[in-house]
C-alpha cells in the first residue's frame, strides 16, 4: 500500500494541476492548426509523438465512464462557463494525453524505458483491458492489442520520468513550517446575494460597517464566560465552526496572526480579500494533522519540481492539431456498455 501511495498516478495527478501548461495551448502560445501530411486518423503530434484516433478513445472513453458512475449520462446535458460539460471534458482529455506524450519524450531524452518485467506486466494489462470490453465496444473505438500495449507502455514511461526528477526532492519538513493549529472562527464575507441569488460585492460603506459588526462580536467573544460557538451560530456567515489549518492555507498576514496566538486566546479582527474573521486558537500544535500536512507538502514540492522541468522541456516543441479529426470525436455511444477501467487495470499490475 505504501508503494502505490508514493506512485504518481499520472493521469489524475494531471487532472488536477492548474499550473503545468497544457502541451497543445499553454504558455500562452496558441494552438497550432495542421492537418496536411497527416494521417487520417491522427488527433495530434507533438515532436514525433503522435496520437491517433483510436488511443485517444481509451482515455476519453475511461474518462466517460468515470463520469457517468458518479454523476449518470445526464451529466453530459450540462453547462460549465457556457461551455457544454462534454467539450470541457474533451479538451480536458485532449490536453492530458498530449502531457503524457510529452513525458514519453522525456523518458527517451532521459534513456528512461521498460524492463522486461514490466513490459511483460503491460502485454498483461492490455489482455485484460481488452478482454474487460465487449466487442461493440472494441470496434466503435477501433481498437486492437498493439494500441493498447502502446498506451500502457507509454503511461508506464511517464510514471517513471516523474519518480525519476521528484526523487531528489528534499522529503525532510519541519514541525514549524508543517504545524497545523486547531481554530474556531468567525467569518464576516464582504459580499451578500441579490434577489436572483448572485453574490455581489458590498460597496466600501457596508464592508466599513461589517468591520465595526465583527470588532464589536470579537469585543463580545473576548468576555470570560462567553461561548464562542454560541457566537458563530448567531453571527457568523460560515456554517463550519472548527478548521485545522497550516500555514499555506492562509494568507501570509493572516497567518502571522493565527500562528501566535496560545490556547483559548481569541485574535483581533483579520481581513482579507474575503471578509473579516475572528479566530480562537483550540490546539497550538496538531501533532496528527502536523504529519498529514508533511506528506502533502513534500508532494507539493514534487509537483513544483517536475512542473519546472516539464515546462521548460515542452517549451521549444512543435505541437500540431488535427482539427478536422478532433472536431469529429465523440464520446462512446453503445447498446453493451462496460465499466472498464484503463487505470485501475494499470494499478493491478504497477502496484
Amino acid at each position: 500500500m505504501g508503494r502505490r501511495n508514493n506512485r504518481l498516478k499520472i493521469w489524475f495527478f494531471l487532472l488536477s494541476l492548474g499550473f503545468l501548461v497544457g502541451a497543445l495551448a499553454g504558455c500562452g502560445n496558441t494552438r497550432i492548426i495542421f492537418t496536411a501530411g497527416q494521417q487520417k486518423d491522427e488527433v495530434f503530434r507533438i515532436d514525433k509523438e503522435v496520437c491517433t484516433l483510436p488511443e485517444l478513445m481509451v482515455y476519453l472513453t475511461t474518462t466517460q465512464r468515470q463520469y457517468e458512475s458518479v454523476y449518470g449520462e445526464e451529466i453530459w446535458n450540462a453547462e460549465w462557463k457556457g461551455v457544454s460539460f462534454g467539450e470541457n471534458v474533451k479538451e480536458n482529455v485532449l490536453e492530458k494525453v498530449a502531457q503524457i506524450k510529452t513525458m514519453n519524450l522525456m523518458a527517451k531524452e532521459r534513456k528512461i524505458s521498460l524492463d522486461e518485467t514490466e513490459q511483460e506486466k503491460v502485454k498483461k494489462a492490455a489482455a485484460r483491458y481488452l478482454n474487460s470490453l465487449s466487442t461493440e465496444e472494441k470496434d466503435a473505438m477501433q481498437i486492437q492489442t498493439k494500441v493498447v500495449e502502446k498506451l500502457y507502455t507509454e503511461y508506464a514511461l511517464a510514471n517513471k520520468v516523474y519518480l525519476q526528477i521528484t526523487g531528489a526532492v528534499d522529503p525532510e519538513i519541519s514541525d514549524d513550517e508543517a504545524r497545523t493549529v486547531s481554530i474556531q472562527r468567525i467569518a464576516f464575507y464582504k459580499w451578500k446575494k441579490n434577489a436572483e441569488g448572485v453574490r455581489e460585492e458590498l460597496d466600501a460603506s457596508e464592508k466599513n460597517a461589517l468591520y465595526l459588526k465583527a470588532c464589536e462580536v470579537r469585543e463580545l467573544a473576548c468576555e470570560p464566560d462567553q461561548d464562542f460557538a454560541e457566537l458563530a451560530g448567531k453571527y457568523s456567515d460560515d456554517h463550519t465552526l472548527n478548521y485545522s489549518i497550516g500555514k499555506e492555507d492562509v494568507d501570509e498576514a493572516a497567518a502571522q496572526v493565527i500562528f501566535n496566538l496560545e490556547t483559548r486566546e481569541v485574535s483581533e479582527v483579520i481581513e482579507t480579500d474575503k471578509g473579516y474573521y475572528i479566530v480562537k486558537c483550540i490546539s497550538t500544535f496538531d501533532k496528527s494533522k502536523t504529519e498529514e500536512n508533511k506528506k502533502k507538502l513534500i508532494e507539493k514540492r514534487k509537483v513544483e519540481a517536475f512542473g519546472e522541468e516539464y515546462e521548460a522541456f515542452l517549451d521549444p516543441l512543435v505541437r500540431r492539431i488535427n482539427e478536422s479529426v478532433w472536431n469529429e470525436v465523440s464520446f462512446l455511444k453503445v447498446t453493451k456498455k462496460t465499466n472498464t477501467d484503463f487505470f485501475q487495470i494499470y494499478d493491478e499490475f504497477f502496484p
